[in-house]
């Protein structure tokens, strides 16, 4: 009978043990920054864009960095899904509706949790950017474009708590220089701060993110309404890229990746010194995956249409 609970001690003891040093073997796998990764002004673009000598970018060689590269959240930020980058992209020559799709599930494919939706990409019309992406599983946010009556066709903020982190993350379109008749509107700065009041009282702690395709004097704008401390992610196609934190005053900081799908911005949040570090997408992540794929149907279909051209036009 003593040996029996002599034994019992023993193997509660050596669990006990187990429970201990295994919970705390899990601290440590969680310790480390929380990563956050995202792609700013995409612009349809499925393969290697802008300087022929630098060969980067590509939507294949995003597929292969992210199965090889984990992060706790993946986003994306406007403009990507507009018509008016195809005249400086290759484009495939597909329908926007097909290449929208295609991108769609390239996302997917990867994880993307949400994206912020650009004014650009409602050419020609919201309803039909609305249709063209119907089937997204990922969350696309705005919080100043609307439709004429005042609704929101998009989500308006994105909240994630990350272990001890919370962050919040609002969408704000820049201005489209010429803009004709439409079936949306974009409200100003001062309005949809004001709408979104209530959000930033429901979560006071959150670290706030301002995502869009702003410029920097849309960006100086912005932050004088902000009382809290932000960081913007995203800006025009023609700034030059920071390699760290740009300082928009003591309190907001700003930042973008390469565009075009060239690169990929990451943010290795501590709250102590968060940090931000820019990569390319270059050729020795070129890799054939379900990604070139979904590419190469694009293209494929564009042969085919070019011989259907040809023979209906003799």
């Amino acid at each position: 009978m003593e040996k029996t609970q002599s034994l019992k001690f023993i193997f509660g003891m050596v669990g006990i043990f187990w429970i201990l040093t295994g919970c705390k073997t899990l601290e440590r796998s969680k310790k480390g920054p929380v990563v956050l990764m995202f792609q700013n002004g995409v612009g349809l673009e499925f393969g290697q864009a802008g300087c022929s000598i630098l060969d980067l970018g590509g939507a294949s060689r995003l597929c292969s960095f992210l199965d090889s590269n984990s992060s706790d959240l993946f986003f994306q930020v406007g403009p990507a899904f507009s018509s008016p980058f195809l005249d400086q992209s290759e484009a495939l020559n597909a329908p926007i509706s097909e290449q929208r799709k295609t991108l769609l599930k390239i996302w997917q494919k990867v994880n993307t949790q949400f994206y912020s939706v650009d004014a650009k990409d409602l050419t020609p019309s919201l309803e039909g950017f609305l249709s063209d992406t119907a089937d997204r599983k990922l969350t696309f946010l705005s919080s100043n474009l609307k439709r004429l009556n005042g609704s929101s066709p998009f989500e308006t903020y994105f909240y994630k708590k990350i272990e001890n982190n919370e962050f919040l993350f609002l969408s704000f379109s820049a201005q489209l220089k010429s803009k004709g008749p439409s079936d949306w509107k974009m409200i100003s700065f001062s309005e949809a701060l004001a709408q979104l009041e209530p959000v930033l009282i429901q979560y006071p702690l959150a670290q706030i993110f301002i995502l869009g395709s702003l410029t920097p004097s849309e960006r100086a704008a912005l932050s004088k309404l902000l009382a809290r401390p932000s960081y913007f992610l995203g800006g025009a196609l023609n700034e030059i890229n920071p390699t760290s934190w740009s300082s928009l005053g003591k309190r907001h900081f700003w930042a973008k990746a390469a565009d075009l799908g060239r690169g990929i911005g990451l943010i290795y949040w501590e709250s102590s010194s968060p940090r931000f570090v820019a990569k390319s997408l270059k050729k020795e992540m070129d890799a054939t995956n379900q990604c070139s794929h979904w590419i190469e149907g694009l293209k494929k279909r564009k042969a085919k249409k070019e011989v259907f051209l040809r023979v209906f036009s003799r």
